[in-house]
């Protein structure tokens, strides 16, 4: 509150409007009311403010002429607003994305608007507005995203530890001791403890876990830690793995090959429509046009994916690397299996089940955490790869789910399937035969 104090009195900015915004009228005046209340204690703010209860609004005399105001999103009249600065509590209860885009539109006139959202995790819904913050709040925190505009603040405890034990309480909790008290917690753990249903209550409330989540696939600390070069050695068998996208989005050519000291090289190209690239730049946060000017990403003409293309730059990569065999996703793939077969390619339709996607997986992971994997860090493969969750059947079997990830994750997926071809061909390749070791028996 003293932050918003702080605009409504000396930000210095004429007819600025700042509030508080929440999905319903009593959460929106709990901002108001802490507000009123520090204003009132103190006379040199009190004598320059007038308050309005039953609106929830305060006027500031000053030059500037301020005025604070809450809003929630049981008010659907917001047009007209020019807002400076907006606080949106707890998010998570806010699914109206026409409400919230009311409102984050509304700032346009303003050079320096700011915008501060305020919520604890809510029940995992990877679509919901503020899932999507959080994600990207993740992703900038990692540096997988690079937004200087944007500041994360994230308290959670670890969901690898006890929730029970007061340590990991005091992760999520900054001010222990001081706004929430030892003893509250004490009393709302034992209740967890005694009943099932508080449980999820406890850890998304007081520490910031998000219930009911299908967790983000590949830790990044492990991702980022096989960032070395990978080799172009054509000593090495190398595998393909092409995931072609629907119509408008990205498609991704992996290879994978395994040097003689067990250590797997991985070399990824991807590609996206140019005339897409503007609108998904601001969709998605995610830099496709400078990584396009690096080389990392590749711009097809027009507005949809060019299979035409993307299959000359495959016998372009084949000149350059002994390419084996490459797996094949059926799915909007048909005309370029067709052509690749053509060329001469041994080309490998792979299912995206269980059956053929859990072995692949469960071994990229594995080669992860021994960091047996060299990626290079190319920037396209990382944000896949931050990206991914997977879905898991009852014999825990898993695969990267496209359905359940928050944003695209083909290169992933065409990596999976590299690995697929790669595990199944060499293990096969080197099982020794039978008759070779004691010869052919005669009864």
């Amino acid at each position: 509150m003293q932050k918003f104090s702080y605009i409504c009195y000396c930000a210095g900015e004429p007819g600025s409007q700042v509030y508080s915004a929440a999905a319903s009228r009593e959460q929106a005046s709990l901002i108001y009311n802490d507000m009123a209340a520090m204003i009132e204690r103190n006379p040199s703010l009190s004598k320059r403010a007038n308050l309005t209860k039953a609106y929830k609004k305060i006027e500031i005399e000053s030059k500037e002429e301020c005025v604070f105001k809450s809003l929630s999103s049981e008010g659907k009249v917001l047009h007209g607003l020019d807002i400076y600065a907006l606080c949106i509590d707890e998010l998570h209860c806010i699914s109206d994305r026409e409400y919230l885009a009311a409102l984050t539109t509304a700032q346009g006139a303003r050079k320096n608007p700011l915008t501060i959202y305020i919520t604890t995790a809510g029940v995992y819904e990877p679509n919901s507005p503020c899932y999507e913050k959080y994600d990207y709040s993740k992703k900038i925190i990692e540096g997988v995203i690079q937004d200087s505009s944007f500041l994360p603040v994230i308290f959670e405890a670890d969901k690898n530890i006890d929730w029970r034990e007061e340590e990991t309480w005091k992760q999520a909790n900054p001010n222990l001791g001081v706004s929430v008290s030892l003893d509250y917690l004490k009393k709302k753990c034992e209740e967890a403890k005694n009943l099932p249903s508080e449980e999820n209550n406890f850890k998304r409330l007081h520490l910031n876990l998000w219930t009911e989540q299908l967790d983000r696939w590949l830790p990044m600390e492990n991702w980022n830690e096989c960032d070395e070069l990978p080799s172009k050695d054509n000593s090495i068998k190398w595998y393909g793995g092409l995931d072609m996208s629907t119509v408008t989005d990205l498609s991704s050519f992996v290879l994978v090959g395994e040097d003689e000291e067990g250590y797997f090289h991985v070399h990824t190209w991807a590609f996206i429509p140019k005339d897409n690239i503007t609108r998904r730049e601001e969709r998605d946060k995610v830099p496709f046009s400078v990584w396009a000017k690096e080389g990392k990403i590749e711009l097809t003409e027009g507005n949809s994916i060019d299979h035409d293309y993307i299959r000359k730059r495959i016998g372009e990569i084949a000149e350059e690397f002994e390419i084996k065999e490459i797996a094949v996703d059926r799915a909007n793939a048909t005309q370029i299996i067709t052509q690749l077969m053509g060329d001469g390619f041994e080309i490998v339709p792979h299912g995206q089940g269980f059956l053929s996607m859990s072995s692949p997986s469960k071994f990229l992971e594995t080669l992860l955490l021994q960091k047996k994997i060299k990626h290079g860090g190319q920037p396209v493969l990382r944000w896949c790869a931050s990206n991914v969750t997977v879905e898991t059947d009852a014999c825990e079997n898993i695969k990267p789910s496209k359905k359940k990830s928050i944003e695209r994750i083909d290169s992933i997926v065409a990596l999976v399937m590299a690995l697929g071809r790669l595990i199944s061909t060499e293990i096969v390749e080197e099982k020794e035969s039978v008759y070779e070791s004691r010869g052919i028996l005669s009864f």
